[in-house]
């Protein structure tokens, strides 16, 4: 008795720790609530001051009950996330600036290790992972009813008063921007839409079963519909590519295949409801479409997306069932195959809100370091000291390596700063690129060793964590992106969640 009361205790401690990183990261606001990065920041700063109490008295129990050995018996994952803080620490040492950030997205060194003790309190701590899914499913529902609103035109709280025209799309996500929808909703959705699947098998009664079905469809239904609103190509890449994961797990599993015809129906129905609002709606704060967004709306997919769904899902469980190959691997191979493609293969300067300027230009960057750089980088999130230390025409420098840090003030100000539509650089919005030259070889080495044995090990779990999927969500979504400090919180937190074995039952 004594022994169960400890236990659903540390899983209403790790419930309360969930909400903790999940409220202030979606819902806090500064500065008329534009101010992004800084809200995120003091959010993570402020959610992970108050986890660290309760991580502290997880970290006793854990050490009472399976003694002070059982910390050198963890999954092999947390050994390795752990070596990849360590080495951004290591690299950063010395440079306030990297250390916390202030060069780039505020996500420095500091962050990462405050993001390592996240994954350890969600790793030894008791955890429900159906409970989490219910605090996740219920907590981000305002979010994306409030993005529907604004992607309809209705600004309900004449939050967008003070923008120009121009700026009014990048915002429709409210809290937050465009990037900040696409991460949450890549993080958010495949982990519901996984638990949508398996809910008959959880330990509630008939009534609550029904409701939480309820509740999980009209929550990807809305999440759904703002993607299209939204518009973001690395929201659809990012769930698109991790239920494709789902599918092919579920496949396998051979789970009833009306139950992945009613995913697709749902996804399908909230594009095409989404495209009606637009339809019917003379809002001006409907966003240029460009690239895979734009041929959504160009070919009017969104109202034949269902059928395309349920062929491709037709196929391919026929396909699953009678092949023992690895595909999960071979396409997540596949998938980042493609991710470093996109990223070196020469394109319009506009590509992708000025993807195509940036991620030319940190190439050549790493090219032209020396070999310490290349090996180590420049710092935790100093992409900023690279596109601020020399001309856009590279061919003028190649001694941008040699620059003291700590002169970081006077470089920007002696010197041409990279710029996109006006604004400084001082991001790769390429998870990889970004590791790659402010880690070196060996962070992004580590990092990459990282999220392959973290998935590796969620799909080898007899029972797969629906946390798995909104990782991997998180990790296709990355190749276009890279997290302010809420969505590198939630990634750590999804890591440790996803390598949990936990019955659906239980």
């Amino acid at each position: 008795m004594k022994e169960q009361y400890s236990n659903n205790t540390n899983k209403i401690i790790t419930g309360i720790v969930f909400l903790i990183f999940l409220i202030p990261g979606l819902y806090y606001m500064q500065d008329g609530y534009f101010d992004t990065i800084a809200a995120k920041t003091n959010a993570f700063f402020f959610s992970c001051a108050a986890a660290a109490v309760f991580g502290i008295y997880l970290l006793y129990v854990f050490i009472r009950d399976h003694g002070v050995k059982s910390l050198l018996r963890l999954p092999a994952p947390s050994y390795i996330i752990a070596f990849f803080v360590l080495s951004y620490l290591l690299v950063s040492i010395g440079d306030v600036h990297a250390l916390d950030g202030s060069a780039g997205w505020s996500v420095g060194a500091y962050s990462y290790l405050l993001g390592l003790m996240i994954f350890f309190i969600f790793l030894i701590g008791d955890t429900d992972l159906n409970a989490l899914v219910i605090l996740l499913t219920v907590a981000s529902l305002p979010f994306y009813f409030f993005t529907v609103l604004q992607g309809a035109g209705l600004d309900v709280f004449n939050l967008h008063q003070k923008l120009v025209k121009k700026e009014m799309y990048d915002y429709i996500s409210t809290i937050g921007n465009t990037t900040v929808y696409s991460g949450i909703t890549s993080l958010f959705l495949p982990v519901v839409c996984a638990a949508l699947d398996h809910v008959d098998e959880w330990n509630f009664k008939g009534s609550a079963i029904k409701a939480l079905k309820i509740i999980f469809i009209v929550n990807i239904a809305v999440g759904g519909a703002g993607i299209y609103l939204v518009g973001s190509d690395s929201a659809y890449i990012g769930m698109f590519g991790s239920l494709a994961v789902l599918y092919i797990v579920e496949c396998k599993k051979r789970t009833p295949l009306w139950k992945l015809g009613r995913l697709a129906a749902i996804i399908s129905g909230s594009f095409a409801i989404a495209a009606l609002l637009q339809t019917v709606n003379s809002a001006e704060a409907f966003p240029p479409r460009k690239y895979f967004s734009y041929y959504i709306c160009k070919f009017h997919l969104a109202y034949i997306l269902f059928p395309l769904l349920l062929v491709a899902t037709l196929a391919l469980y026929k396909w699953a069932g009678h092949f023992t190959f690895p595909w999960i691997p071979i396409s997540a191979m596949i998938v980042a195959a493609v991710a470093v493609t996109e990223v070196l293969t020469p394109k319009s300067r506009h590509f992708g809100s000025g993807r195509g300027e940036i991620w030319p230009f940190a190439v050549n960057a790493f090219k032209k370091a020396g070999l310490r750089q290349k090996l180590f980088g420049v710092g935790a999130d100093c992409f900023g000291y690279l596109t601020g230390s020399y001309t856009n025409d590279l061919s003028k420098s190649d001694k941008w390596y040699e620059i003291s840090k700590s002169s970081l003030g006077s470089i920007k100000t002696k010197q041409k700063v990279l710029s996109v539509g006006g604004r400084e650089v001082v991001n790769c919005h390429n998870e990889f690129l970004q590791h790659l030259l402010c880690g070196g070889i060996v962070t992004v080495g580590l990092w990459s060793a990282s999220v392959i044995s973290v998935i590796i090990k969620g799909l080898r779990n007899k029972h797969v964590s629906p946390f798995l999927f909104g990782f991997i969500g998180w990790l296709i979504q990355s190749m276009l992106n890279n997290p302010h400090n809420t969505l590198l919180s939630l990634a750590f937190m999804f890591a440790a969640l996803s390598i949990k074995d936990q019955p659906a039952d239980e």
